[in-house]
């Protein structure tokens, strides 16, 4: 194997015995290792550079990733941007900081949505808008005169607050904080149901009725049918409101207008009949409530039906009293059935100050207008409901309600609830099993190429249905935020992603089958990949430290002594480790705690760096003791120990 490495010193260690190992056994003894406590601190003098290597996709790198790369640079493309803005918002772009001290070439910064712009300057500030939700990879690129090139990345999260992602995703805005909290103890608390229930992860998109009063029809037909069907198949759908209005209207209003209808009859509707999709229904799907069904859409509206409905409670008393006296325990029962995830259509009487409410608590002071308005709620805390209204987004807190207990009491005249979806026909296809993943697990990723910012994660999963799985879907977040889809073929049963050092993520897996239904969600639990030089390690007697930048960390330590090895004591899930690969590398035994459990070989046509040679998965983070010992294979006795990986 050529050596293009520059030779630092002979290391021996003498904390560790120089054990002689004449061939791998079963079960060696096993010596006192250096713990791994601390990250390393060493600093990056390496550029990662692009070995060869299988291709992997790349997740974003973290700032602090991204900014030790680029102090490195003489050439340097510094960007900065809004990191989370709203549809049809701008966000701002400036790349200040950015230097090339060899004369600037060109300069290209591109959105992430197919635009772009140039200029002939450093610093540049932009503004661009986002037509779509979604998360969008910025890239601004700086050349100098040399040809020489430097890239910054950055994401921008574009949120449409009343259309969160599919399967997962934000949920809409919490009230703000700055209102005073409800004064009034919460009614029911401590009584049984839990302090707080959100079920607002899978409503569907706010909408807007417009000047036809089916508020009712909204809140059962399209907000309640799409929670259900995005909660069983992990996917939006959005329902047709007037096929269930234009059979329940009651008669028209002294100017011609359909007046309103009630909740148990569009419920019934639901049960006897379902409801159309907006798409098959057409056109007049969210107007039109004059026009009945036809057979093509009756045919299909039985494919979404819901198994039953039932009443929580409904007040008999006048509309106009100072209250309508709903009690702890009508309270109480709420969010029993809430907790129990169910959603609850709720009709509440209307007051003046309820059109102009637009932020924080909203708890009803102003004068009763004589009519009961139907919304469908979603949760609650100590303070009060979470409702989703269908008004539009730009009433209430993005178009949703936050009531009160003390203005639930007042004005809450009445609450249903349905049993859920029938699986029948095409939205369940007559099979109600769901799917079951088998197995979800993670490894860093054997064969891939490394650098000093990121390591490859191979993830691997299963699972089994009783006609079959039809498609896999896979998601990550970064820390606590949201979650993002990632792209895979439908059979695919494994993925890899470089994933930045010091960098928290989660990922997560469910199968669909081909009756639609949606499997449990699998996850990987949040995990920090970390790179430490091999520094940390023991050694015996007959390795040697090489500086280079084509190494991790830009050293590693080589050794053609048979039998000499390398110890490590680690706590971790995931152990990985990187070595070069060449014509002179050969064989290295790998033991566990003191047990043999295979051999390594580097060795390769061609030299090529920061190998992922071999990875070990523990199950959950425990301490093991790891040893790794050079065959010194014949012919070819060297091998490189570069850098260790765990998460």
């Amino acid at each position: 194997m050529s050596r293009t490495h520059t030779r630092v010193v002979p290391l021996v260690l003498t904390a560790i015995l120089a054990i002689s190992v004449a061939a791998p056994t079963p079960a060696e003894a096993k010596p006192g290792g250096r713990p791994v406590h601390d990250r390393i601190s060493t600093p990056i003098t390496a550029d990662p550079g692009t070995a060869p290597g299988r291709q992997v996709a790349t997740l974003p790198l973290g700032d602090a990733t991204r900014a030790q790369l680029r102090a490195q640079r003489t050439l340097k493309a510094k960007l900065k941007v809004s990191a989370r803005v709203e549809v049809g918002s701008a966000a701002t772009f400036k790349t200040k900081g950015s230097k090339a001290t060899r004369g600037l070439r060109s300069i290209k910064l591109s959105f992430g949505d197919g635009a772009k712009t140039r200029g002939h300057k450093l610093t540049l500030t932009r503004k661009h808008s986002y037509a779509k939700p979604g998360i969008y990879l910025a890239k601004l690129v700086v050349k100098d005169q040399t040809g020489k090139k430097a890239v910054a990345k950055k994401n921008v999260q574009v949120v449409d607050r009343a259309a969160p992602p599919n399967g997962f995703g934000a949920l809409p805005p919490d009230p703000a904080q700055d209102v005073a909290a409800n004064p009034d103890a919460a009614p029911g608390a401590g009584a049984g149901s839990p302090a707080s229930v959100d079920l607002r992860g899978s409503t569907v998109p706010v909408q807007n009725q417009g000047q036809v009063n089916s508020c009712v029809s909204w809140t059962t037909a399209y907000a309640m049918m799409g929670w259900y069907y995005r909660q069983k198949y992990g996917q939006s759908a959005a329902f047709a409101p007037m096929y269930v209005y234009s059979q329940t209207y009651k008669g028209l209003d002294a100017y011609g207008n359909p007046n309103g209808s009630y909740a148990t009859d569009a419920l019934n509707v639901l049960k006897t009949q379902g409801v159309d999709t907006a798409s098959h229904y057409g056109a007049g799907w969210a107007m039109t409530w004059n026009v009945q069904p036809n057979a093509s859409q009756r045919a299909n509206a039985a494919n979404y039906r819901i198994s039953g409905s039932d009443t929580i409670f409904r007040y008999s008393g006048s509309l106009g009293g100072a209250t309508v006296g709903t009690t702890a325990t009508d309270i109480e029962a709420l969010k029993q059935r809430l907790a129990s995830n169910n959603p609850v259509a709720i009709a509440f009487r209307v007051r003046t100050d309820f059109a102009g409410y637009n932020t924080g608590w909203y708890n009803g002071s102003g004068a009763l207008t004589g009519g009961l308005h139907e919304m469908l709620a979603v949760g609650y805390d100590a303070t009060g409901l979470y409702i989703q209204n269908s008004w539009g987004t730009g009433h209430g807190v993005s178009g949703y309600v936050y009531m009160t207990w003390a203005a639930v009491q007042r004005d809450l005249y009445e609450a249903m609830f349905a049993h859920g979806l029938v699986t029948s026909g095409g939205g369940g296809g007559g099979d109600a099993v769901k799917p079951t993943i088998t197995s979800f697990s993670k490894q860093f990723g054997v064969g891939y190429i490394a650098n000093n910012a990121q390591a490859p994660m191979t993830f691997t999963w299963g699972g089994t249905d009783n006609v079959g799985v039809t498609k896999y879907v896979l998601y990550y977040r970064t820390g606590a935020s949201d979650w993002y889809e990632l792209a895979i073929a439908d059979n695919a049963t494994s993925a890899t992603y470089n994933l930045a050092f010091n960098n928290s993520y989660e990922f997560a897996v469910a199968a669909y089958d081909a009756a639609g239904n949606l499997s449990n969600w699998a996850l990987s639990g949040l995990f920090t990949p970390a790179n430490y030089q091999e520094s940390v390690a023991s050694y015996t007697a007959g390795w040697t430290a090489y500086d280079s930048a084509n190494y991790m960390n830009g050293r590693l330590y080589e050794t053609g002594t048979a039998n000499a090895y390398m110890q490590v004591q680690v706590t971790a899930t995931n152990f990985g480790l990187v070595s070069t690969k060449g014509s002179g590398a050969g064989r290295a035994y790998v033991y566990l705690d003191g047990a043999y459990q295979f051999t390594i070989d580097a060795y390769d046509a061609s030299t090529s760096y920061r190998h992922v040679v071999a990875w070990m998965n523990f199950g959950s983070s425990s301490t093991h003791t790891i040893r790794v010992v050079n065959e010194g294979t014949s012919g070819r006795p060297y091998f490189d120990i570069d850098s260790i990986l765990l998460s």
